[in-house]
């Protein structure tokens, strides 16, 4: 067909241009699900710890994080999987999906390259079926890999089992491509493609969970609904994955009508006219931002209020289930803390994973500058009035700010549902005070953002090496038994682990003046170097 022209050429430009990034999403996915799979048999090596297990996790507020629970009754490692891991693997290919078709169709169109591409011998639906394509093979990949995985983790278990759980996975994030190719056309701007997809994705996953929580036909509520009932390793029901699959089908057709009706780089929902004179507050860059990001705000916000909330209800319960436990206990010790007091060492380790997770909205606030750079953004703002270092110090100044409220918002709700749990309306402001802690190296990541991209901001994926190296230092070294240095690398590792351990002003006190001589030296150099305007 003349419509496909040069989508093959298409299709090894896309892998040309993320062979990186597809091998990291590869990787990233099949390790998180290996590293899950295979501590579960020393940490629940007995049939009554996995029961004890399970009595957690029919907790209403895990079923509303995390998905309904499937096989309570006997509760295998297979099981443990499908109720507790295949929630987060879906959110995750979800996800990719939707920023790998943004990338490459309504992202090419905003900055113009799609145009230049076109206006060679390539076909009008060429870019859709290519970016298509390569998801679909990617999310076909990730399955098996997940598939091939578990089968050799996970032993003693049914081969159906791991299939149904990777093929739950790669119909996900099938479907989640066609939604985004579909939102692609209707939308003109990549975030707001990006923006409609994710809020599909989050929406369908909050009403799903409520369902699960109060029990009712909302737990069906697709896509997450109906993937989550697919039930690997207890049901292994195929059915829901085929519907998905079905309508992503059906998505295509109307994604490639929809591309018909509208103009390269154009939107089908036309923007809506704003009032003749802005706000003063908009008007200012920080109000630029602030209506900018609002939306990841309230997004990242919600998602992180909603994991304390889940977590500050079943504190004591975690601290029960698990003080016998050997290889907790040596996981504990890996991080520093004390096991002879189980309890606060779980909120030290809970309110350590909040703050890497606000961490990441603080890098991610301030590597929109460099995005705003390249895209010719920040050429218009910086035009008028307005100087470099304003520019981006108004940014700074976002990405410090909301996610050190975020914290605030996070220990409030979770220390209320601790606090109400223990009866001690004390134990509230201890978990406030435990996750407020981590505000400096909130801080120190977003310097260090700053920092790399005043200085060097072609390598600006190094700015995502305090909140990912975090992650690495909480979740795998300590499983790996690797040495303390390596786990020092990370600045969370110096904040106290209140309360399991009396608390330490001067880790706080570098932390927050090392930010900002970082802070001060990013922004001298994006006052000095040569902006990268094309």
């Amino acid at each position: 067909m003349i419509s496909l022209t040069g989508t093959w050429t298409l299709i090894r430009f896309i892998l040309r241009r993320d062979r990186v990034r597809i091998p990291v999403w590869i990787i990233a996915i099949l390790v998180t699900i290996w590293g899950t799979a295979a501590i579960f048999p020393d940490t629940y090596p007995t049939a009554a710890d996995r029961q004890a297990r399970a009595t957690l996790i029919e907790n209403p507020a895990m079923r509303l994080l995390l998905g309904p629970v499937h096989g309570a009754e006997d509760y295998t490692f297979g099981a443990m999987m499908a109720s507790e891991m295949l929630g987060m693997a879906l959110v995750a290919v979800g996800l990719m999906s939707i920023f790998m078709i943004v990338r490459h169709t309504r992202t090419e169109e905003e900055t113009g390259r799609a145009e230049l591409v076109r206006s060679s011998i390539v076909g009008r639906h060429a870019a859709i079926v290519a970016s298509l394509s390569v998801v679909v093979a990617l999310n076909v990949l990730i399955g098996l890999g997940v598939a091939v995985t578990l089968d050799a983790t996970l032993v003693q278990l049914d081969t159906a089992g791991s299939r149904t759980f990777g093929a739950a996975m790669a119909s996900f994030g099938i479907f989640f491509a066609a939604i985004t190719l579909v939102s692609v056309q209707i939308n003109e701007f990549a975030r707001a493609a990006s923006g409609m997809s994710i809020a599909v994705l989050v929406g369908a996953y909050v009403i799903r969970g409520f369902g699960d929580m109060l029990e009712n036909p909302l737990e069906w509520m697709p896509p997450s609904g109906l993937a989550l009932q697919s039930a690997p390793y207890v049901d292994n029901t195929i059915w829901p994955l085929a519907v998905l699959v079905a309508v992503s089908v059906a998505l295509v057709p109307v994604a490639l009508a929809l591309s018909d009706r509208r103009d390269v780089a154009a939107g089908l929902r036309q923007p809506r006219p704003g009032p003749a004179n802005a706000s003063t507050f908009l008007a200012r860059p920080f109000g630029m931002v602030v209506r900018r990001q609002r939306g990841s705000l309230m997004a990242w916000g919600t998602g992180i209020v909603l994991f304390g909330l889940a977590y500050g209800s079943m504190i004591n319960e975690i601290g029960e289930q698990y003080g016998d436990n050997p290889m907790v206990q040596d996981y504990f010790v890996a991080l520093g803390l004390d096991t002879q007091q189980l309890t606060e060492s779980v909120i030290a380790m809970v309110v350590m994973f909040m703050a890497l997770l606000a961490s990441l909205f603080t890098v991610s606030t301030i590597t929109r500058l460099r995005s705003d750079e390249t895209s010719n953004l920040a050429e218009n703002l910086l035009a008028t009035a307005v100087s470099r270092i304003r520019w981006a110090g108004e940014s700074l100044v976002f990405g410090l700010v909301m996610p050190t409220l975020i914290l605030l918002l996070t220990g409030l709700a979770g220390g209320a549902l601790y606090a109400a749990d223990t009866g001690n309306w004390n134990d509230m402001w201890t978990f406030t005070g435990a996750i407020m802690a981590y505000a400096p190296a909130l801080w120190l990541a977003a310097a260090v953002a700053v920092a790399v991209f005043g200085m060097i901001p072609k390598a600006m994926l190094l700015a995502w090496f305090v909140p990912a190296y975090g992650f690495f230092a909480l979740m795998i070294a300590p499983l790996m038994g690797l040495p303390g240095w390596m786990n020092d690398l990370s600045p969370f590792e110096y904040v106290p682990r209140i309360p399991s351990v009396d608390f330490e002003a001067m880790p706080l006190i570098v932390m927050t003046a090392l930010a900002l001589v970082l802070i001060v030296a990013g922004l001298l150099g994006i006052r000095s170097r040569d902006m990268e305007f094309v």
